[in-house]
């Protein structure tokens, strides 16, 4: 593969390797929503094959409906993680909880009820986040997806009013405590939403 070419043998033959690693690796973590690409692409070529080259591969295979991806993972086509029935409903405990306590995060070690569970709780949370259901805005504070867009369009909106705002003053709009609404005005400031000024936050 080079320069945005690739012979077809090549890229049969990549195909089929292709298949046989992610085939394993759905084997292996079923959990897990796919590889990740910068892993699939080490594994399938070299650390050396720049990122946008093999993004184009990757574009033809899912022009060509080879395989399936998303922003940040490579899968089989058609493949989704497959819970058991306990899976499933710790899936629903962690969702509604986290969209129950909105703008703010529970500990996951307060929501465990057994610990004999506790692996199995860390293994559907981290699945809840590859599949993007819940949204690390940082370390510590985790927000339900719906509550990520939620604060994503208030700030939007009131910014758009305002043209500038304090932290102090979205804060009040928006009613969300201090020490979350830092991580999450720094999260949109990572996601081109807004851009900090001097004055405080004005959108992107």
């Amino acid at each position: 593969l080079n320069e945005g070419f690739i012979h077809n043998k090549v890229f049969t033959k990549k195909v089929e390797e292709l298949n046989k690693i992610l085939e394993n690796y759905h084997k292996e973590e079923p959990l897990k929503v796919g590889m990740k690409k910068e892993e699939c692409k080490n594994k399938l070529f070299s650390k050396k094959l720049k990122k946008e080259v093999f993004d184009e591969f990757i574009n033809l295979m899912l022009e060509k409906g080879l395989i399936d991806s998303n922003e940040n993972y490579v899968f089989k086509r058609g493949f989704k993680p497959k819970l058991n029935k306990r899976e499933e409903q710790i899936k629903e405990i962690l969702l509604n909880t986290y969209l129950e306590n909105g703008f703010t995060t529970p500990k996951l070690k307060d929501v465990i009820k057994d610990d004999k569970e506790k692996v199995i709780y860390n293994k559907i949370f981290k699945y809840l986040k590859d599949n993007g259901d819940l949204v690390s805005i940082d370390e510590n504070i985790i927000f339900h997806k719906d509550y990520v867009l939620k604060g994503k369009n208030l700030v939007k909106e009131y910014l758009s009013k305002k043209g500038v705002a304090t932290i102090g003053e979205i804060k009040d709009s928006l009613n969300i405590q201090r020490k979350y609404l830092v991580p999450f005005l720094e999260y949109l400031d990572k996601e081109k939403v807004t851009k900090r000024v001097k004055e405080g936050r004005v959108l992107f």
